[in-house]
């Protein structure tokens, strides 16, 4: 009875070696897949936010981006006061012309 024992246990170290290579089989499966789905779904959404990000940087350099969502509240309010008003905001320039070269 004692060889039996000893012999499930030399086997036992193969049969490991063979659960540990069907695992790592399985991650690199699954990490492919996962990367696959990045870069079909996630990729492209992740692109156009910065394409946006990017833009609003351009144009308004003065600016920081976000995540606090009070913050975002706050400038959301202001922005839907400003569209819900019933006149135009004053201004306090006179409109450039179009056609003249800009000068800072």
């Amino acid at each position: 009875m004692r060889q039996r024992a000893f012999a499930i246990r030399e086997s036992g170290g193969v049969i490991l070696w063979i659960v540990v290579a069907i695992a790592l089989g399985a991650a690199a499966y699954y990490g492919y897949r996962g990367l696959l789905f990045y870069r079909q779904h996630v990729a492209p959404a992740v692109a156009e936010v910065s394409k946006v990000a990017g833009a609003l940087a351009k144009y308004v350099p003065s600016y920081q981006l976000t995540r606090d969502p009070d913050q975002i509240a706050r400038i959301l309010d202001v922005a839907l006061r400003i569209a819900n008003l019933d006149h135009r905001l004053a201004v306090d320039k006179v409109k450039p012309d179009p056609a003249k070269p800009c000068v800072q």
